[in-house]
């Protein structure tokens, strides 16, 4: 339950369906941990395993999607239709949120660009298996 504050002091208690800190797939998360070690600090090897987990998580988000269309009555119906809307607009916003690391250049630019892609696609991987959860729930 988060508290929402409108105009006046006036205060509204509201359900989100999904938490603002999300943790990745526990699997994936051990997986990259793995890869992490195994680099000895190397940031182009890093940089590898946050491509490799974020290969991961776009799986994990496509396969969540179809479930989610299923749970709201398919990609025409009107949640349907502001989904596919909204995630039409996420794509735009994943392929460009984290470029400006890579403006920084050098392989530490690269990281973390690479760092922060991986990161936006798991929180929303994330997002997509919660609002699927809740569809299911309350539809």
């Amino acid at each position: 339950m988060q508290n929402i504050l409108l105009g006046a002091g006036v205060m509204l208690a509201v359900m989100i369906p999904f938490t603002a800190q999300a943790e990745p797939a526990p699997k994936v998360q051990s997986e990259l941990e793995r890869c992490l070690d195994a680099t000895n600090g190397g940031d182009l090897a890093m940089k590898d395993c946050y491509v490799a987990f974020a290969n991961a998580e776009d799986a994990r988000l496509n396969a969540a999607w179809p479930r989610l269309m299923k749970a709201v009555g398919g990609p025409r119906s009107k949640i349907g239709a502001a989904l596919v809307s909204e995630q039409r607009l996420w794509v735009r916003f994943k392929e460009t949120s984290c470029r400006h690391y890579m403006l920084a250049s050098g392989t530490m630019g690269r990281l973390q660009s690479q760092t922060c892609y991986a990161d936006t696609i798991s929180r929303r991987a994330d997002q997509i298996e919660q609002f699927a959860a809740f569809y299911e729930d309350t539809l």
